[in-house]
This record gives C-alpha cells, sequence and structure tokens, in this order.
C-alpha cells in the first residue's frame, strides 16, 4: 500500500463513517471501471459532467454534492441530480452559504502566502451516489494505476474548492512528522476550482513532496468507489477539509 496514501485514508475516515449508512444498503450498486469513455475533471464553471465507462452501474438512483456544514457539524447535500447512463451532470449552487465556509488565512500556515486575506473558502465537497435514501458511494477522480504498488512522480488525486474570490496560494508546509512536503501552488477563482495533489518527488520507495495545484494531470479519470471499499483503497475528501495549519 502506498505510504502517502495511509495519511489521506486516516483523515478521511470520519467522512466515510459520518457521510454513509451502510446499515440499510441491502441493495449495493454494481457494474463500472475505472476506464472512462469522458477523461478529464470536465469542470465549467459552475457544471460538472462525469461519466463512467466499463459495465453498467446499478443501484444507484441520484447523486448529491455534499459539505460540511460548520455551524451544525453535519455534511448537508448542496446540490443534486439523477444519475443514468453511468453518467451525470451536477450544477453547483453559484454561492455557498458561511455555514460551509471558512477563512483561508487562518487555515495555512506562515509559510503559504495567500494574495486576498478576506478570501473563504469550502475544501470538504464530495460527490456521493444514494439509492433508497442511504449513500452508497463516491465518484473520485484520479489518474493511478493500482495494478501496481510504487508511487510515481505525476499521481495526482483531485478534489473540489469553492472560493468567495480571486486568490493566489503559494508557498509550503510539512506534515506533522516530517515525512511530506507540501507545495502550494493554486490559482483559485471566484467559484468552484478543481484541484489536485500530485507527487512530485518520489525518494527511494516513499513519496516525499505533494504539489497541491489547479494545474490538473489530463490524465485523470472519473470511476465510481462503493461504500464498501472506501476504507481500503482510494482518498475520499476529509470531512474538516484540506486545507489546515498543521498535517
Amino acid at each position: 500500500m502506498k505510504k502517502w496514501y495511509v495519511l489521506f485514508t486516516a483523515i478521511c475516515t470520519i467522512a466515510l463513517l459520518a457521510g454513509c449508512d451502510k446499515s440499510k444498503n441491502d441493495d449495493k450498486p454494481s457494474g463500472g471501471s475505472t476506464d472512462t469513455t469522458l477523461t478529464g475533471v470536465n469542470l465549467v464553471e459552475n457544471k460538472l459532467t462525469v461519466k463512467i465507462g466499463g459495465t453498467a452501474i446499478t443501484g444507484i438512483s441520484t447523486v448529491h454534492a455534499s459539505a460540511y456544514d460548520m455551524s451544525e457539524g453535519i455534511n448537508k447535500y448542496i446540490a443534486s441530480t439523477p444519475f443514468s447512463n453511468n453518467s451525470f451532470t451536477v450544477i453547483l449552487p453559484n454561492t455557498v452559504g458561511t455555514e460551509y465556509l471558512k477563512l483561508l488565512s487562518e487555515t495555512v500556515p506562515s509559510t503559504v502566502i495567500i494574495s486576498n486575506e478576506n478570501v473563504k473558502v469550502n475544501d470538504n465537497t464530495y460527490f456521493c451516489a444514494v439509492y433508497n435514501g442511504n449513500e452508497v458511494g463516491q465518484f473520485l477522480c484520479d489518474n493511478y494505476d493500482y495494478s501496481r504498488e510504487e508511487d510515481r512522480v505525476g499521481d495526482a488525486d483531485v478534489i473540489f474548492i469553492y472560493s468567495t474570490d480571486d486568490c493566489q496560494v503559494s508557498g509550503y508546509q510539512y506534515d506533522d512528522g516530517d515525512d511530506w512536503k507540501f507545495i502550494y501552488n493554486l490559482s483559485l477563482k471566484k467559484g468552484w476550482n478543481a484541484c489536485a495533489f500530485v507527487v512530485s518527488k518520489v525518494e527511494g520507495s516513499e513519496v516525499s513532496e505533494f504539489q497541491f495545484t489547479t494545474n490538473i494531470p489530463n490524465t485523470v479519470k472519473w470511476y465510481y468507489e462503493p461504500s464498501t471499499s472506501f476504507a481500503s483503497k482510494k482518498m475520499i475528501t476529509p470531512k474538516k477539509g484540506i486545507f489546515r495549519a498543521s498535517r
């Protein structure tokens, strides 16, 4: 298992458990593939289009964009759309309520430079599949080859950030154990932004550096991940977000 993936899995576990009610999932979705007929993120302004290749995915009726409401301490749906023919198009809200936003300048260390000290962000929105009122999986976007164990420069995970204004974010920070260096290279525009964690340096068999960037590799693809395999496989957007003063 990739060492750096363990970091993401650890900080995401709370989000999965809070968001998914597995007790009623008698009809689990099936089908889908990591191969897609539509590559890239496909976010235009606030319109996100996703199409999954492979076999037909069954047992999904709706896709919700879910975000963490900090005032109530729970996840809430901020946009919804039907799921059909292995695809969906969701229109994200033009503005996001203050209960979902945090002041960016208060959530990063002094080594990170922000061009707009007043900008607020939502950095914990994810896209969940729903059937019979229950969350049964998520739609994720990356470019990993899980047939190999080793990490490679260019491996990328895509996340989505809403920003209240244009903002440049640069600088760096280390995780708490100094095992990973995170280099910020974000050009956030007002509204919704696709961003990525991209492996930028591997030393030996371990990742030592990431770029957190708005320059998304053109090799990323969407796929569907059932809730039963969240904890053991892919990155999920953390409940309380990506930006944090320490890791």
